[in-house]
């Protein structure tokens, strides 16, 4: 079944516009910061975090810890509302404030997991939200997004590090996938 690359939901020059104004209120909630802790979700959530730090460390001179965890949810374009741990973090969060980055908002199923994990089994003492994208009409647990991006219709995207079976991360816009039947 071939798929196609189908309506630009977000184009890159959007991505970066929204990027900035992420790391502007960011630093703007925390001006006596001068160092974080963010926890990237893997694959997706990447090219957001390598944008968002180089974005941050431009307008002020912070060091940026970045952590990566892999979680899996889902089958082929469906999530499966089971959360598991692939590649965990190795910083100890003991009392630290973290950031989750993540690419997309969706069911809240992952982001509820992690955000329960790192203060529960870490022992954070602080976590918030940051996703470049939301899509609120397909949210099945409520989760508070701190700092979001775009809202997004209820279709499969890719682009910008979401993929499509490994396929369709690089784009530098985010679109809708058409799959052929």
């Amino acid at each position: 079944m071939p798929e196609q690359i189908g309506k630009i939901v977000v184009t890159k020059d959007e991505i970066s516009l929204a990027v900035r104004n992420i790391a502007e209120c960011i630093i703007n909630d925390n001006p006596d910061k001068n160092s974080f802790v963010f926890v990237t979700v893997l694959e997706g959530a990447k090219y957001f975090a390598d944008d968002l730090i180089k974005e941050i460390s431009e307008l002020k001179d912070v060091r940026i810890r970045n952590e990566c965890i892999k979680l899996s949810s889902y089958d082929k374009t469906e999530s499966t509302g089971k959360i598991k741990i692939e590649k965990d973090i190795k910083l100890d969060l003991f009392s630290k404030d973290v950031l989750i980055v993540e690419d997309i908002v969706d069911t809240g199923f992952t982001l509820s997991f992690l955000k329960d994990y790192l203060l529960k089994v870490k022992k954070a003492r602080t976590v918030k939200i940051c996703s470049l994208l939301d899509k609120p009409s397909t949210r099945r647990i409520d989760v508070d997004i701190d700092y979001k991006g775009f809202d997004v219709p209820d279709k499969f995207v890719i682009g910008y590090g979401l993929d499509y079976e490994q396929k369709f991360r690089e784009l530098p816009y985010v679109a809708e996938l058409i799959e052929e039947e």
